[in-house]
């Protein structure tokens, strides 16, 4: 069957005399899923709040039994809804502190001023805002339920760490497909080293021994050169001699010579350089 294009009349529910928010909250509570928010059930209508007048809907998911504290209104959205939503939110999370809770807030218009000024608050208060949409098309009202803000999941210490899983944790998040074509590789690794493993990360699998690999005997560092210290105390360097490349030609010197260099006794066995006066000057 092929589809035809009708061009549908924008309907406005305020005001409107064969509509009322009563209808809107009445059809929501018999199929909640037309918000969008999931599999909800209908936990509350109209519900009496202490000191806060009432709550229009209470929505609870049916797998999560988290629950939605919704709150209707027709036309634009004004201060008035927006503190009334959150005070529900706050009075229904405190009497039931057993229950993840979310504010809703359901509006026909939804100025960019308070949409900005619910962002702000999203996060520290949870809250979902759909804007309802009326769409007449011939003798039949469509409703569209647009959502403009969604709830900010906050992050857990679990989320970001980074350390080993098990092969049960990967084979719950990827595909049998995928692990076999690393069993197959780390068997081809394996006539290589049969002492290979696969080590199991959040972000990735490696490779590596099952045993540690023998650590190599390093000596001690040795302590720094300290001043006006013992010099038979302090660590030496030692170097090999140079070797002498070929025969030496004739006239040859050694380079101890001609750096004018000479051996003298100490401590230390080393050199020094040879202290010459200097010439004196012809008048």
């Amino acid at each position: 069957m092929s589809l035809k294009y009708v061009k549908g009349t924008r309907l406005w529910l305020k005001g409107h005399p064969e509509f009322s928010e009563a209808w809107l909250r009445d059809l929501i509570s018999e199929d909640p899923s037309v918000l969008g928010l999931g599999a909800l059930d209908l936990r509350a209508s109209e519900r009496t709040q202490p000191r806060a007048g009432r709550l229009d809907l209470l929505l609870q998911n049916s797998k999560t039994a988290k629950r939605y504290v919704v709150e209707l209104t027709l036309g634009r959205v004004d201060e008035s809804h927006v503190v009334r939503c959150m005070e529900y939110w706050d009075t229904e999370r405190k009497r039931f502190p057993g229950y993840d809770h979310c504010a809703v807030l359901v509006a026909e218009e939804v100025t960019a001023r308070f949409l900005n000024i619910l962002q702000l608050i999203n996060g520290v208060v949870p809250i979902v805002v759909l804007q309802v949409s009326a769409l007449q098309v011939g003798t039949q009202v469509v409703l569209s339920f647009t959502k403009l803000l969604d709830e900010v999941a906050l992050g857990t210490e679990l989320e970001d760490d980074l350390g080993a899983r098990t092969r049960s944790w990967w084979e719950a998040r990827s595909s049998a497909a995928t692990l076999k074509l690393l069993d197959e590789c780390l068997e081809l690794l394996r006539e290589l080293d049969p002492e290979l493993a696969p080590n199991y990360q959040k972000q990735y699998i490696r490779s590596e021994p099952e045993q540690p690999a023998q650590q190599l005997r390093h000596l001690p560092p040795a302590a720094p050169r300290s001043a006006g210290g013992d010099p038979r105390r302090q660590p030496a360097l030692v170097r090999r001699p140079l070797r002498e490349r070929g025969p030496r030609a004739p006239g040859h010197r050694p380079a101890l010579a001609r750096a004018a260099l000479r051996p003298q006794p100490g401590r230390g066995g080393g050199t020094r350089k040879a202290t010459q006066k200097p010439a004196a000057r012809r008048l």
